[in-house]
């Protein structure tokens, strides 16, 4: 009988965790999502970046390796002249894990130089930091869709 209560009270114990509201991180991380776009126009992508990329996050771009890490993001930006681009996207799907730290947004992106306006696609892979804040892990786009 003390067998049954200790397993049952165990049980109990490992249920009673903090339930994750799902719908309302999805919520929260398109949001995010849209605020980083937002920022993105206003500000350019540098300071758009540097606000919500975590520290080890990776870029993927056409026909380079990946782009590990903070300081070789901010690089990149400062190689391709982002000052004169502005990067908008908006994201039209939302995924979150089950124990709400990590997610995934996809959607349209558009880039706009003086001479070239570029439509495509992108996936952000987000994760929680240890303040709970979501920041870009992983980023990636292709281009080509058209207008």
């Amino acid at each position: 009988m003390k067998n049954i209560i200790f397993v049952v009270l165990l049980f109990l114990a490992f249920s009673c965790g903090k339930k994750i509201d799902l719908q309302h991180e999805k919520i929260s991380l398109l949001k995010i999502d849209s605020l980083f776009s937002a920022l993105s126009e206003s500000k350019g992508m540098k300071d758009a970046y540097s606000m919500y990329l975590d520290e080890k996050g990776v870029m993927l771009r056409p026909n380079s390796m990946p782009i590990i890490g903070q300081d070789r993001i901010f690089k990149y930006h400062n190689e391709m002249k982002s000052t004169s681009a502005t990067l908008t996207w908006k994201p039209t799907f939302v995924e979150v894990s089950e124990k709400g730290e990590l997610g995934y947004t996809y959607g349209l992106f558009k880039l706009k130089t003086p001479d070239t306006l570029v439509f495509g696609t992108y996936v952000t892979i987000w994760k929680k930091n240890s303040k709970g804040q979501w920041k870009v892990v992983m980023d990636s786009g292709n281009s080509g869709i058209g207008k």
